[in-house]
């Protein structure tokens, strides 16, 4: 059964994963450094870390630590970096096209002058699927299928937006936004989700629906890589914690890595978190 239907029903979610039931890691990244563009300041600096099937990841830092530019090498907008990164076992570039990975980015780095519906975010995060599917490079909306609206119209529901399906998206809140752009990756069925800042200036409703889907989620077998600010928050939701200012600071259980002396040698002595 599919992600999406499991999360709309009122079942427990008892959808597996194959790299779940062998332990192997959904992501390993060794010795990974990247530049700044034009510049020869490092962006990352020889990062090396794994992540597990089925568990929630904070990704915790200062700005500038490098998270968003860990994001964009993941979901390929940034291409040049050193190192080795293997996704479930095989190439990074191949995984991308079978939708192993959806990324949802920050507000800040979607052009939301665009005019497109709620719904056709959503379908549109389907391209990697159809694009298997058909042998043209190029088509519209018109090429996808009963199927696959059906697809996002579940994802929208998970989310509890599909009664503003049909709306602009440019006309909606902050959080109802992130909501749409977890649904169109809700339906690309990922076993890696990324999400750079999801509940950043969003309402206390949006984000207990939006923790309530991602725990579901891990439940199912994905894993959650979720870049916050949110220090306290992580202690709760959470399995571990990789604080991250170019290098890895620490990696373990929140309880390990959210101490006065880690987060102090990153954020600085100024920082309360308790």
């Amino acid at each position: 059964m599919e992600l999406t239907q499991r999360l709309v029903s009122s079942e427990a979610p008892t959808w597996n994963i194959s790299p779940a039931q062998d332990g192997n890691p959904v992501l390993a990244a060794d010795s990974v450094s990247a530049y700044y563009p034009l510049s020869k300041e490092r962006a990352l600096d020889n990062v090396t870390f794994q992540l597990l099937p089925g568990e929630l990841v904070a990704l915790i830092g200062p700005n500038g630590a490098g998270k968003s530019t860990l994001f964009n090498i993941l979901s390929g907008v940034i291409r040049k970096f050193s190192g080795t990164l293997t996704i479930g076992g095989t190439s990074l570039l191949q995984q991308r096209k079978s939708n192993f990975i959806a990324y949802v980015p920050q507000e800040g780095q979607i052009d939301w002058d665009y005019p497109i519906l709620v719904r056709d975010v959503v379908t549109l995060g389907l391209y990697g699927q159809v694009r298997g599917e058909r042998w043209q490079r190029l088509f519209g909306l018109s090429d996808y299928s009963k199927d696959h609206r059906h697809l996002a119209e579940k994802a929208l529901q998970a989310v509890d937006m599909e009664s503003l399906a049909d709306r602009d998206i440019k006309a909606l809140s902050g959080g109802q936004k992130k909501r749409v752009f977890l649904a169109r990756a809700l339906a690309q069925n990922p076993r890696l989700l990324l999400l750079d800042e999801p509940l950043a200036g969003v309402d206390q409703r949006s984000e207990d629906l939006i923790m309530n889907v991602l725990t579901k989620m891990t439940a199912a077998g994905v894993t959650v890589f979720m870049a916050s600010h949110d220090i306290a928050g992580a202690k709760h939701y959470a399995n571990r914690v990789l604080l991250l200012n170019k290098r890895i600071v620490k990696m373990g259980s929140p309880q390990e890595v959210i101490t006065k002396d880690a987060l102090g040698r990153v954020f600085g002595r100024s920082l309360h978190f308790f």
